[in-house]
């Protein structure tokens, strides 16, 4: 179509990742960020009788965190994010336990002294080399670095699995421009931007994180509206707060299937308009995947909420898979929304389009002319219809060509022309001046 218009979900209001408020569950994870706070503000007083400061300073975070998981205090979650996050980042706080990786503005490893108060803060330039940071990617573009210990590696998510975590991200000018309830998505499938899900399937369940992110696995070229400026490096502070177990497809609803599937093709239209098909494609397979899993693993037939929702996620995913050069993959969508529902709009379109590049004008020209009939008033159909019509008729004339080439009826070729240039023409005129030469000396001959 001269704009791909892509199907929407027919609830809005289901999407995954979405917003949750937080729960007494949260609680301790929230202490460890806490009491690093307390151990902050207590830096400049270390002659205070707060048991995080001894005489020899301030206590390790990591020892703090583990006390407070223990104590089971409550705290406030806005006031700790942006306390812990900012003045981790500024680098006006420095973890004994961690001396050989201070986060300090510059990356310079001398720079340990805490800015002035009231500095404006600057996310740290992360020292890559060290232990304490980890290259996910190996190429610089992921950095992360453990803030809070987890509850150990057998509470990390797998694949299919679905997370609940807290989000806040920073600038590099220190500007904070992502805070949120948590979000609830499945690690793998792409519902979130790359950083959150990469880093994810490292985390631990409870484990307070660092991310920094390049811009490819953060908010990309297009940034976001209002805060995130195109091509924006990002560190984020991530919080595993929960792990569930992957969705039990023998177990799950309809509506509850139908509710997952939504959110894959909302996820999938947001990518496609931001230009991302490859991503876009990977969400609408998604979703194409639960809804077969769950008809199968149930022995169901598919209902009409069912069918009408894989129409929608078919169709598509066709306009995506058209758009990486998948023309086999967008081509089985189509049947399977015309196996359904014959007089789609969309779906006669696309086939006819995606027929068309395959060389089957044929079923092409008959998909367009079907759609036409349908929606006379489309003009880019009836623009398309045409083109197809005449490359139809343009490939009959050549397949006419090559099978009179083939049984030797081909028209035969003009003759050359006489007047071209070569050695031909001169050797004719020497023969003729000869045969008058001979001519003229025979005659004298018998005269004489």
């Amino acid at each position: 179509m001269s704009g791909e218009v892509l199907d929407t979900p027919s609830n809005p209001n289901v999407d995954t990742p979405h917003a949750e408020p937080p729960t007494n569950d949260e609680q301790s994870q929230r202490m460890c960020e806490t009491r690093a706070q307390q151990v902050i503000e207590t830096t400049s007083a270390p002659a205070s009788n707060d048991p995080a400061v001894t005489e020899k300073g301030p206590r390790p975070l990591a020892e703090l965190c583990q006390d407070q998981v223990k104590e089971g205090e409550e705290v406030q979650a806005s006031q700790l994010h942006d306390d812990l996050c900012s003045t981790l980042l500024n680098g006006s706080f420095s973890d004994p336990t961690l001396s050989d990786t201070t986060i300090h503005p510059g990356g310079s490893d001398s720079a340990k002294e805490s800015q002035p108060e009231g500095s404006a803060g600057k996310p740290p330039e992360t020292d890559e080399s060290s232990s304490r940071w980890v290259d996910v990617l190996g190429n610089g573009q992921l950095m992360k670095k453990t803030i809070c210990a987890g509850e150990g590696p057998s509470s990390r998510p797998t694949p299919e699995c679905s997370v609940k975590m807290k989000v806040k991200g920073y600038l590099e000018s220190g500007k904070a421009v992502e805070y949120s309830h948590p979000y609830k998505f499945i690690v793998g499938d792409g519902d979130v931007i790359q950083a959150w899900d990469l880093a994810a399937s490292l985390m631990e369940r409870r484990e307070v994180a660092l991310v920094k992110a390049h811009p490819r696995l953060a908010y990309g070229e297009s940034g976001k509206q209002p805060d995130v400026p195109p091509n924006a490096t990002v560190t984020f502070e991530l919080q595993l707060l929960e792990v569930y177990d992957p969705i039990d497809y023998s177990m799950a609803t309809e509506d509850d299937t139908l509710a997952h599937v939504n959110a894959k093709c909302s996820r999938g239209n947001d990518l496609f308009q931001k230009k991302d098909y490859e991503r876009a494609l990977n969400s609408y397979c998604k979703g194409r995947t639960m809804m077969e899993r769950y008809l199968s693993e149930q022995h169901l037939e598919a209902s009409k909420a069912i069918k009408d929702m894989q129409i929608r996620c078919w169709n598509n995913l066709a306009a995506a898979a058209v758009k990486v050069g998948e023309d086999q993959e967008a081509l089985k969508a189509v049947q399977n929304v015309l196996k359904w529902d014959p007089n789609n709009i969309k779906a006669l379109f696309r086939c006819g389009k995606i027929t068309a590049s395959m060389g089957d004008y044929a079923t092409a020209v008959e998909s367009l002319q079907k759609a036409a009939d349908l929606s006379p008033d489309e003009k880019f159909i009836q623009t398309e219809l045409q083109s197809v019509i005449k490359k139809r008729s343009k490939s009959i004339e050549d397949e006419k060509a090559l099978y009179r080439r083939m049984i030797g009826t081909a028209k035969p070729e003009k003759p050359q022309s006489p007047s071209h240039k070569g050695p031909i023409p001169y050797l004719a005129v020497a023969a003729s001046v000869a045969a008058v030469g001979i001519g003229i000396a025979y005659y004298f001959f018998q005269r004489h």
